[in-house]
């Protein structure tokens, strides 16, 4: 399956060049659980296309955390795999989704190696963070019906 190298644009040419040798590209479909709580990650995703929801549960009740977009990678997931340390999260396609798995034994070297990796992560991990940070401010500001209202559209504006 090829992928389309402007995907992976924030890297350098060579350590692309590295990625599409060791890794590999899996569609899966929607609705599908690719990551469950208390699961050791072997690869680390980066999304192609499509949509990927991580989330935790509490009691069974689910708690958003944040959506996976084309080009971004799951810090969660990323964190879990550098420690070698169950996952704290579920991973659940939203729809049909093409996936650049990366096995997680590269990434300490690579991290050494490539500087413009580890960018990747600490800006998933300020995206992240600044998620949390909005989604408190609207816990504590806003009402519940306001609330809803702003998940639909950005669900909306994620999916169409």
């Amino acid at each position: 399956m090829e992928l389309d190298r402007r995907i992976l644009s924030f890297l350098k040419p060579d350590l692309v060049e590295k990625i599409l040798q060791e890794s590999t590209i899996k569609e899966f479909s929607k609705g599908t659980e690719i990551l469950r709580e208390q699961q050791y990650v072997k690869v680390l995703p980066i999304v192609i296309n499509g949509l990927i929801k991580v989330y935790s549960r509490f009691e069974e009740k689910e708690l958003l955390l944040y959506y996976i977009e084309s080009a971004q990678s799951c810090v969660m997931t990323f964190y879990a795999a550098l420690k070698n340390t169950p996952s704290k999260v579920f991973a659940i396609t939203e729809e049909d989704s093409k996936v650049l798995l990366i096995p997680v034994q590269l990434l300490p070297n690579w991290l050494k190696e490539y500087p413009d990796f580890n960018e990747l992560f600490y800006n998933q991990f300020n995206l992240r963070y600044t998620e949390l940070l909005d989604t408190i401010g609207h816990l504590l500001l806003d009402r519940m019906d306001k609330r809803l209202y702003d998940h639909l559209k950005k669900k909306l504006e994620l999916t169409g």
